[in-house]
């Protein structure tokens, strides 16, 4: 017996009864069957195999890729947590070191204090009046970071204006399944996908308005800290949850845009939809686009990857998605509306991948090491690669930053990377962290401050990226494995106005 979770309601079975939740709506060790039927709609897509060597892909030799009207393991198996909660906390879940040391000895920050940048949502036309209310709300809420406590089953989040923990959630009902990857909508929610199958992908709520009161109890019973930790069927910001099963986990995760428009003072899109990229079997890399309010698989693509896995993904102003495949090693582009799907075979072995501005994907190179790893930018209007060669190699996570600035997460030896990339020059290759051990993800927070997430000593940085003075340490983050879009200021970037 299946079960398909979406707080505050479980259905069990087939798609009818997913229909049905659907419409009430407007991992190794959890119990589970392999009962019939899909919440997939059936998709055709062709794929493209590009040489990105100046040629555009319609010039390309093609190799085509359909897919079927149904797909049995796509319905996934979810786990309920709709249990009645009363508040209470783990209290297995206590772990001391979880906490936050600063340089400025910053206090926890009030819900309602004001900011001056819009840390939710890229906004789009003309101020009116009638906005005020509506940007007010939206200055109001907390900027956050979002990352994953690999190790120990869960996520947490952290206000990049204090540095503070505001909460620590389980993503999934065991701890083997191992979140990672996390990607933060216009909204302010979060998507987390788990490196183990059939783990699958996890969405939070970002702040307790946009959680659910599923017990009626008046109140949102949610995490409030570190070692505030609840059930995994008690915590009412959990919004849903859907499995990917078979293979490896997803890694590449990816939120289309969502702009807020001041003309209407409304989202454009408030139910943005998710891509997530895994692989099922051996060669198949699977890529699935999820209703942002549900988890309900809305499209399937499969992709030739040859023997790699999916690992970094991005989207640029379109909705279109990016992902790199380690091994093959390829870059992916699927049209948003057409799904047909591109292939691109990279100069080295791609990490992270992040877009720029101007819509050209930027890779970090983990290949070789010194001499042959580079910062590598697409150029989607010549289709081509082009590398930026710095002194040392072995690139992670990458992010770039309002002024073009890309920064990587750099092994052998552990540093941050930072390189220009108006005028493709590497302008520092050893700026140093503090008990680096092994840095893996880089993200910008809305003042342009550069975090870094180190999993072997289970630490995030932040970076001013002039001075490169650390000006916060947050602690105990069990292994942190995460190295994405973790602040959702890089989806709003490819929204926003380009450099100078």
């Amino acid at each position: 017996m299946q079960t398909y979770f979406v707080r505050g309601a479980v259905v069990r079975g087939s798609v009818v009864g997913l229909a049905l939740v659907l419409a009430a709506c407007s991992g190794d060790d959890s119990s589970r069957d392999d009962a019939g039927g899909s919440a997939t709609v059936g998709t055709s897509v062709t794929m493209t195999d590009a040489t990105a060597s100046g040629a555009s892909a319609s010039e390309s030799a093609g190799e085509s890729v359909t897919e079927g009207g149904s797909d049995s393991e796509s319905a996934g198996t979810s786990t309920s947590t709709t249990g009645e909660s009363e508040g209470t906390t783990d209290a297995s879940e206590s772990d001391s070191d979880g906490t936050t040391t600063t340089t400025t000895g910053v206090t926890a920050s009030d819900s309602d204090s004001e900011s001056d940048s819009d840390s939710d949502g890229t906004s789009t036309g003309e101020p009116v009046d009638e906005c005020e209310d509506e940007l007010a709300e939206i200055d109001a809420k907390e900027p956050y970071i979002w990352i994953s406590n690999t190790l120990g089953g869960t996520v947490t989040k952290i206000n990049t204006e204090t540095a503070v923990i505001g909460g620590r959630y389980r993503t999934n009902s065991a701890t083997a399944y191992q979140p990672s990857r996390t990607t933060v909508n216009d909204l302010g929610d979060m998507l987390v996908a788990h490196r183990e199958s059939p783990g699958g992908v996890t969405k939070i709520a970002g702040h307790a308005s946009r959680c659910v009161d599923s017990n009626n109890n008046g109140t949102i019973d949610t995490s409030t800290g570190f070692d505030d930790v609840r059930a995994w069927d008690e915590d009412e910001c959990t919004i849903w949850h859907q499995e990917t099963p078979g293979g490896a986990g997803p890694r590449a995760v990816a939120w289309e845009p969502s702009p807020f428009n001041k003309d209407t003072c409304e989202f454009d899109n408030p139910n943005p939809r998710v891509w997530v990229a895994y692989r099922p079997a051996a060669g198949v890399g699977r890529v699935l686009r999820l209703d942002g309010a549900t988890g309900a698989i809305l499209d399937t693509v499969d992709t030739d990857i040859g023997g790699g896995l999916p690992y970094g993904g991005a989207v640029d102003v379109e909705g279109d998605f990016w992902y790199t495949a380690r091994s093959g090693p390829f870059l992916f582009h699927i049209d948003s509306d057409t799904l047909a799907v591109e292939r691109f075979t990279t100069p080295n072995n791609p990490y992270g991948v992040a877009i720029d501005s101007y819509g050209n994907p930027f890779l970090a190179d983990y290949h070789q090491g010194a001499g042959v790893d580079a910062i590598t930018r697409f150029n989607v209007e010549t289709q081509s690669f082009e590398q930026i060669i710095g002194v040392a190699g072995r690139h992670r996570g990458i992010q770039i930053d309002t002024k073009g600035i890309a920064w990587a997460a750099g092994n052998s030896p552990c540093r941050l990377v930072k390189a220009d990339t108006e005028n493709n020059t590497i302008l520092d290759d050893a700026i140093a962290l503090p008990g680096c051990q092994d840095p893996v993800g880089v993200s910008i927070d809305q003042e342009g401050d550069v975090w870094v997430v180190d999993r072997g000593s289970s630490i995030a940085l932040e970076i001013d990226p002039e001075t490169h003075e650390v000006k916060n340490t947050v602690t105990g983050l069990i292994g942190s494995y995460t190295y994405s879009d973790m602040t959702g200021n890089s989806l709003g970037l490819v929204q926003g106005p380009k450099p100078g």
